[in-house]
């Protein structure tokens, strides 16, 4: 299990044992691709003119990177939500650690200047209820509380990925699932290489259990 996958793990359960709603567990994963991306940035090698690499200093990676950014992802999203719950205590009691609150700030300051202060994210979820309900009233599919679960967990899946959008992330959920006529995937403008592409993704993924997460925070 890497950094990512650990952080994206932490993320829904936490989510899951706190009973947060939908969307802000897609905010959470959403927040948490968007600070792993900024801080591959600062990581990313940097050319002099004549033409050596040089890697940025542990020291100055340290002072730029955003240490902890499941802790990050899990504050802003909550807020960007509108969640009054004090997140920091329960993630203080969740974690049995204390959160620098100034660094905290400090990261989510940094964040917001990333995305320039947008602070609208889609939630996936809602999202894909919304089309199988569509799909539905045109009995291209029939609903099924079993089948909207496993929706949900390959939602999950991806959003712990790399993906093109999430579009693509809400059509290719449902279809593995249905496995929709390919004129559906015209009618959503959306590209059936991107959708085979991102189900391959979603069918090798696997979320690690909650046993492994808090066995490998110990271990951190």
């Amino acid at each position: 299990m890497d950094l990512k996958e650990f952080y994206s793990a932490f993320c829904i359960y936490f989510c899951k044992s706190h009973k947060l709603p939908s969307n802000v567990k897609s905010t959470v994963l959403q927040l948490l691709t968007i600070i792993d991306s900024y801080n591959k940035n600062i990581l990313k090698l940097s050319k002099e003119e004549n033409g050596e690499i040089e890697e940025i200093t542990k020291k100055k990676h340290k002072e730029s990177a955003i240490e902890n950014p499941h802790f990050l992802a899990i504050f802003m999203g909550a807020k960007a939500e509108e969640i009054q719950e004090n997140m920091i205590d329960k993630i203080e009691k969740y974690t049995k650690t204390t959160i620098n609150k100034k660094t905290l700030i400090k990261n989510e300051l940094a964040i917001a200047n990333h995305i320039n202060f947008n602070f609208v994210f889609m939630d996936v979820y809602a999202a894909a209820f919304g089309m199988c309900v569509e799909l539905s009233e045109k009995e291209e599919i029939s609903e099924e509380k079993e089948k909207f679960r496993k929706i949900e967990e390959n939602l999950d899946k991806a959003l712990c990925t790399e993906y093109s959008s999430l579009k693509v992330v809400v059509f290719t959920a449902i279809n593995m699932t249905y496995n929709l006529k390919s004129e559906i995937c015209e009618n959503y403008q959306v590209s059936p290489e991107e959708v085979e592409m991102m189900s391959k993704t979603i069918e090798k993924y696997e979320i690690p259990s909650k046993t492994q997460v808090f066995e490998k925070y110990k271990s951190i």
